[in-house]
């Protein structure tokens, strides 16, 4: 045991004997090594912010899951464009023209996918309501058949208020549709109301045809899109989704236009969270040396020591970095905390060093033989300290948590490389520094702090057991918090918008997914699972086949019988300032009739004249068009 204790004295002590000796080539060395490892960073740093990769790939369930992926390749690395707007109108006005806009990036995007929408959507939407409300479409539809023809000669502005003239002035109308038109005119009086007082605001048409509670789900639409990325170069997923906000901005999608647009999926959460960790990691481990840096020379009392131990630490840190992109390939969000604790730990070599440096110094030891005597003295203790940290950071390894595995294996291996560092870059550091005699803390402060834990010993331990104590009902509070998205920023767009469409029950995020062998026991598999208390659901890709095909058909059919039959050809007329005028003095005419000429007043009709009334003294009829008729959003009009 003498032997081998004598042996590491001596080992050490020739090894920092060598680095004082050429203390300028050591140096010089270090720097290259440094540079070398900079620009390897450089083009190689990459921080994996996947969540599902933080669990090891040998198990089962990550197995079945990558070949999950491989079916449906549509289903992962996606972009998901959330657009929130007005009226129905305005939503998928927004989506069809940021779907257009995004098809013509072909170099960026691989797929442009419009949930709910695009020409299959357009051609079989309807086979995807119920039975019920299609059959109350129809009736809605063919009760308003006679306006609507009248419509599909003039659809303009003056065709809208002489189909409007004819519901007034026609008792069966009046009677047949009471509640339908009264509705009409109340969203017609707001929007006088708001054109009046110079705000925006279009007609919600989906809201009076279909009801307000499914006009205000399509107020929400979606557009999935796969971009390509490139592992090799992370800033890919960058310029993805920077160009999918310079649509939207050209497009005119703003809240000022009534259009919101919010960006999530896997792509926008990786990058966020990118982002959000390399920003507050980079922020922690510099105010963690800034700090260690006040508290070293509160300790030490030389600013030369200080800046050599400072020095010392960050090329530790830099070589940890650069070993494990080297050997690991990336950082993931928790193997990114090993810089903090390189600090915390790493840190303490330095200090060790240094202090019984000092010691020797301010004992009248000569520099050289000062360093020389520390390494001999501290060099095995410090070894040995670093193989027992070491030890239990490299007890993570086996664990199938490859976040938590990959942590151990860095910091672990860095306490080496801080050992090393200490007995090499420190010692070279110290001898150029020529470092003399040192203050450090006065005298009186030096012994508070040495007398504190002695002269309060029982104060200090009553705190203890007080606080002991005091944290004991809080312990049924903890919980093991298994939903990943906690692990993202709260502030970000991304994790914002996420959250808000998991609060709809039929968006919930707990799914599990199972791939059957054909169709046959898919089904019966869902059968099974649906007779487990856990399961609220169980869905296949059948189930996502309209039913009672035929039934839906044929009242489609007899839809087509009545409605006009180039309605889906039609386009809104833009009439000039003087024909809108006409149109209007038309309509008030005919208003101010049906008020005079009822023996009950209609509080809705009179309403509506008066909002009227009151647009026409305050405003212009300039902006009226763009109140009442279908605009793109990227025309960004408003109301004057």
């Amino acid at each position: 045991m003498n032997n081998n204790r004598e042996y590491s004295k001596k080992l050490i002590g020739w090894w920092v004997g060598f680095v004082q000796r050429n203390a300028l080539l050591v140096l010089i060395a270090v720097l290259l090594t440094c540079g070398g490892t900079v620009l390897y960073l450089k083009q190689n740093f990459r921080i994996n912010t996947d969540l599902n990769s933080m669990i090891s790939e040998k198990l089962h369930f990550r197995k079945i899951e990558k070949d999950f992926s491989r079916a449906f390749p549509q289903l992962s690395d996606t972009i998901v464009v959330v657009i929130d707007a007005e009226t129905t109108e305005q939503a998928v006005s927004a989506r069809k023209h940021m779907a257009e806009r995004l098809r013509k990036e072909t170099g960026l995007f691989k797929t442009v996918f419009e949930l709910g929408g695009g020409d299959f959507f357009e051609k079989n939407g309807l086979l995807y309501m119920d039975t019920d409300e299609l059959e109350e479409l129809a009736d809605k539809l063919a009760t308003a058949q006679p306006l609507l023809a009248f419509l599909s000669k003039d659809l303009s502005l003056r065709g809208l208020f002489s189909v409007l003239d004819m519901a007034l002035n026609s008792p069966e109308a009046t009677k047949t549709q009471d509640s339908s038109m009264n509705l009409l005119f109340d969203h017609l009086s707001k929007t006088f109301e708001s054109a009046g007082a110079g705000q925006s605001r279009q007609m919600p048409w989906e809201s009076i045809m279909f009801g307000e509670k499914a006009a205000a789900e399509q107020r929400r639409q979606f557009i999935i899109t796969q971009p390509y990325l490139d592992a090799a170069n992370p800033s890919a997923d960058e310029v993805s989704l920077e160009t999918v906000r310079r649509i939207a901005k050209e497009l005119g999608i703003t809240e000022a236009n009534g259009v919101k647009m919010r960006i999530t999926g896997d792509v926008a959460l990786s990058y966020e969270n990118m982002m959000t960790v390399r920003n507050s990691t980079g922020i922690a481990t510099v105010a963690s040396i800034i700090l260690v840096g006040v508290l070293l020379f509160i300790g030490l009392g030389s600013g030369r020591m200080v800046l050599a131990s400072l020095l010392t630490l960050i090329i530790g840190l830099l070589w940890t970095t650069g070993f494990a992109i080297a050997f690991v390939g990336s950082l993931n969000l928790i193997s990114i905390t090993f810089a903090v604790l390189f600090v915390g730990l790493g840190i303490d070599y330095s200090i060790q060093f240094c202090l019984r440096y000092r010691e020797l110094i301010q004992s009248g030891h000569e520099q050289w033989e000062g360093i020389t005597t520390t390494a001999k003295g501290v060099g095995r203790s410090l070894f040995l300290s670093c193989v027992t940290v070491a030890l239990g950071f490299y007890s993570f390894a086996p664990t199938a948590y490859a976040g938590v595995a990959e942590l151990g294996l860095i910091s672990g291996t860095g306490m080496f490389i801080s050992f090393f560092a200490t007995i090499t870059v420190l010692p070279a550091l110290l001898t150029l520094f020529k470092t003399g005699q040192s203050k450090g803390l006065p005298a009186p402060a030096k012994k508070i702090i040495s007398e504190l834990p002695y002269k309060y010993s029982r104060t200090i331990i009553a705190g203890a057991v007080i606080l002991g104590l005091a944290s004991v009902p809080f312990l049924p509070r903890v919980f093991f918090d298994y939903n990943p998205l906690n692990l993202y920023s709260k502030t970000s767009e991304s994790v914002s918008a996420i959250k808000e469409l998991f609060d709809n029950p039929e968006a919930q995020p707990w799914t599990i997914s199972v791939l059957a062998s054909g169709e046959g026991n898919a089904k019966r598999l869902a059968e099974s699972l649906k007779k487990l208390k856990e399961v609220k659901a169980a869905i296949t890709l059948s189930d996502l086949v309209p039913e009672k095909q035929p039934e839906k058909l044929r009242i489609l059919s007899d839809i087509a019988l009545f409605m006009p039959q180039n309605i889906t050809d039609l386009k809104i007329r833009n009439l000039k300032y003087e024909e809108n005028i006409k149109a209007l003095k038309g309509f008030d005419n005919a208003l101010k009739k049906s008020l005079l000429s009822s023996a009950k007043e209609n509080p809705h009709v009179r309403r509506l004249y008066a909002n009227i009334q009151n647009f026409k003294a305050r405003r212009t009829l300039i902006s009226i068009r763009c109140c009442f008729t279908r605009q793109p959003a990227r025309q960004n009009q408003k109301c004057s």
